[in-house]
């Protein structure tokens, strides 16, 4: 009978994105030389198949790690064929499956053998593969990536944008030079990379280092700090100071002169409105649709990070929205300014609510791969990806009118211009003339914009 337990997560790396509990599963061979011939080979193939198996049967991804008694072994996988060989006594047993995909491998005589099911394909394998090592596929690999042409695990070429975390000490640089969360730890919070079982960082925990956490761990053991100087490259880099990447957007700008994350007095005081707001149940100097944020949010009837933080998000918004809070009104001759600007001058274009958006979610804890400034011919606006949703929504506040994708029934730029939001004008995040939109932008850089299948379209498409 085998032994099953679970683990919090797996450290090798080619796991990728993953959250799932690891089960290991424990060989019950006798002594390799105790055991009739066949039967070792046999009892080991068996076991190797049920566990393929259990992973093609999971749900969504999964992870599994075997430690069989058999010492004296090789595993050859070939065209879904996985062949064991018995060194001692010569035997071989072998099982197929039709379906999924099995990666092409061979190890030997490792202690633990680890079966991994991601998007409907299987790698069989006792370490992932380093650098420069010959590959079959990119689950094989550390990294996460293998190359098709030269069939090498190399470093991942262009990092997925959910994973781009600038200044973590976790991070390891892509081709472009970005600084991309390993797979093991993919989620990107307060610069550092951690695990999606424990997707918080806590600079200032009330026991011990700091570190990532769980979302319970963090509400109970994390000193909440509004505007963290880690919240942003832009930090401190304020009106002018050339700091950032360059993007486009009528003109090109510098993303720390425009998303002024935690500008102070300005911007700070909006973020710490908006915190106090929802956590405070609306209490103290709050614009009119609170109670709106706090019902639609959830955080009336239930309160956690979640529903705290997707609070703050539409607090923010409908305060560009109906409560016409900070910005008033819509005048097109009003060029982009720095946020910090264009919140206390009050009448803005659609650019200006498109980047004040930003800022401000930015400024409230919304990580970087979750808000975009992006425009679409003749307009700009912003897409969104709320703390209790896969998928990101489009967001429109121009003029203090709302749209949110999926939510809102009408789409008044599709109704006026005939264009799908997802018609950007360049998606290209390189692009810097003064014409583009240089893709999906925040005060993180430029970055290339999610696929229709990761945005809730709604009446827009």
């Amino acid at each position: 009978m085998k032994a099953v337990a679970t683990e919090v997560i797996l450290t090798v790396g080619v796991l990728i994105a993953v959250g799932f509990a690891l089960l290991q599963l424990r060989g019950v061979f006798f002594a390799q030389q105790e055991l009739n011939k066949e039967e070792v080979v046999e009892a080991f193939a068996k076991d190797l198949d049920s566990i393929i198996d259990k992973a093609i049967a999971t749900t969504g991804d999964a992870a599994f790690v075997y430690y069989p008694n058999i010492k004296q072994y090789r595993v050859e996988i070939k065209d879904n064929t996985v062949l064991i060989l018995d060194k001692i006594s010569g035997k071989t047993s072998t099982f197929s499956k039709l379906m999924p995909k099995i990666a092409d491998n061979s190890f030997e005589d490792c202690e633990k053998i680890f079966v991994v099911k991601v998007k409907e394909k299987i790698a069989v394998y006792c370490k992932c593969l380093e650098l420069g090592e010959n590959c079959s596929d990119s689950l094989l690999c550390c990294s996460g990536y293998c190359n098709p042409s030269s069939q090498k695990c190399e470093e991942l070429p262009i990092c997925p944008s959910d994973r781009i975390c600038s200044g973590a000490t976790e991070a390891s640089k892509d081709s472009l030079g970005r600084d991309c969360c390993p797979s093991d730890k993919p989620i990107c919070s307060n610069q550092h990379c951690c695990p999606v079982d424990k997707s918080m960082w806590c600079n200032k925990p009330k026991n011990g280092d700091s570190r990532c956490m769980s979302i319970d761990e963090y509400n109970q053991e994390c000193e909440q700090e509004i505007c963290p100087p880690t919240i942003s490259q832009c930090y401190g880099k304020w009106h002018w100071n050339n700091y950032g990447g360059k993007f486009s957007m009528n003109a090109i700008f510098y993303t720390c002169d425009m998303f002024e994350v935690c500008y102070d007095p300005v911007v700070k005081e909006i973020a710490e409105e908006t915190i106090n707001c929802c956590n405070n149940q609306c209490n103290g100097n709050c614009h009119s649709l609170c109670q709106l944020a706090l019902s639609d949010s959830g955080l009336s009837s239930n309160d956690n990070s979640i529903t705290r933080k997707k609070c703050y998000g539409l607090y923010i918004i409908y305060g560009l929205d109906d409560a016409r809070r900070w910005l008033k009104g819509y005048n097109k001759m009003n060029l982009e300014q720095p946020a910090s600007i264009m919140l206390t001058q009050g009448t803005w274009m659609c650019t200006g609510y498109s980047i004040v958006l930003t800022t401000l979610l930015r400024s409230v804890g919304y990580e970087k791969n979750e808000v975009y400034s992006v425009c679409g011919p003749e307009h700009a606006y912003n897409l969104v990806k709320f703390p209790d949703e896969s998928k990101y929504r489009f967001v429109d506040t121009v003029g203090n009118t709302l749209y949110i994708s999926g939510i809102s029934v009408w789409d008044w730029y599709k109704h006026n211009y005939g264009f799908c939001r997802t018609n950007y004008n360049s998606n290209n995040p390189n692009a810097i003339f003064p014409t583009q939109c240089s893709g999906c932008m925040n005060d993180e850089g430029n970055f290339y914009c999610p696929q229709e299948s990761d945005i809730i379209l709604g009446d827009s498409c």
